[in-house]
């Protein structure tokens, strides 16, 4: 009897610690979900804050008077616009009617970055133009209309978006390219043609975790905190940083587009909350308990007839 005692106990702590270990889980997982809700939120308020309602833009940098299409206004109205935020959506609507209003005058403006919401992409040298001055403001965009392709295996942002362009064409994970850039990565960031004096490029970090989710590859653990150490105090991310992720360079539009677009994204592998899971883990610890409740009290009225029956005979 001892000895079923002792075991009965010993799967009930067995079954408790499991449980601990998996809300412990669950817990570490909301507090990380919750922080990166805290970090897009604070970046979404930088494009807000430079957003100039007379103009329908969002400034390159803070207070600046430079005001790029693409790709600093398409990313930023890309991602206000996935927002629950009516005020947002707003906002995300009347920066992309300006969009659509310069771009107008534009023969074939084809942008890389077009593949974020469909499946057009030019993948060519980048060329920029200035399309209007508003009083002492200036309209630009960048367009892919060079004549030389660039090289994915040369240049990480050009692979992720070429393995985003194949993933919306085919709806399937495109290993060539996506690899291509993780060759280019060391641990940190990426190190590729348009590396220059050992610092890293913030969006390239931003791109890695926003494709990568997108078509379901393997991430770093640590890839959404490190890109979250890139914030500034005024909400926008820096557009470098050094090896121990000590920012260089200052924050702008593209660069914070791209991280909330990055931190607010779910891994294409997560099909619900992971709240959802607790009560399937109480359930099943509780199935194991009551199991091994049951074979206890069986065997203790199994001995106890057992016993009964031995007076009588005796």
């Amino acid at each position: 009897m001892r000895k079923m005692r002792r075991k009965t106990a010993a799967v009930i702590m067995v079954s408790l610690l499991i449980l601990l270990a998996a809300v412990a889980t669950i817990f570490s997982l909301y507090v990380e979900s919750s922080g990166a809700s805290g970090v897009t939120r604070r970046a979404t308020d930088y494009l807000v804050a430079n957003y100039n309602p007379s103009i329908g833009m969002v400034s390159e940098t803070q207070k600046g008077g430079t005001y790029f299409v693409y790709s600093d206004n398409f990313l930023a109205a890309y991602v206000l616009g996935r927002s629950g935020n009516s005020t947002l959506r707003a906002i995300a609507a009347n920066v992309t009617s300006t969009d659509e209003r310069y771009l107008a005058m534009v023969p074939d403006p084809e942008n890389q970055y077009q593949v974020i919401s469909s499946s057009n992409g030019s993948f060519f040298a980048s060329n920029d133009y200035v399309l209007a001055r508003v009083g002492s403001s200036v309209i630009e965009t960048t367009l892919n209309n060079g004549t030389s392709p660039l090289s994915p295996s040369s240049y990480a942002d050009v692979a992720f978006l070429e393995a985003l362009y194949w993933h919306q064409v085919h709806g399937g994970y495109v290993f060539n390219e996506f690899t291509l850039a993780v060759h280019l990565y060391d641990g940190r960031g990426f190190v590729d043609n348009a590396s220059s004096g050992g610092a890293y490029q913030t969006y390239k970090l931003a791109l890695y975790d926003y494709v990568g989710k997108v078509v379901g590859a393997a991430l770093p653990r640590d890839l959404d905190a490190n890109l979250a150490k890139l914030q500034a105090p005024d909400g926008g991310f820096y557009t470098g940083y050094a090896s121990d992720f000590s920012p260089i360079g200052s924050t702008n539009t593209e660069t914070t587009s791209l991280a909330i677009l990055a931190l607010s994204t779910p891994a294409a592998k997560v099909a619900q909350p992971y709240s959802s899971y607790l009560p399937v883990f109480v359930s099943a610890i509780a199935a194991i308990v009551l199991a091994e409740v049951v074979v206890l009290r069986r065997r203790r009225g199994g001995a106890r007839r057992h016993s009964k029956s031995s007076v009588q005979f005796s």
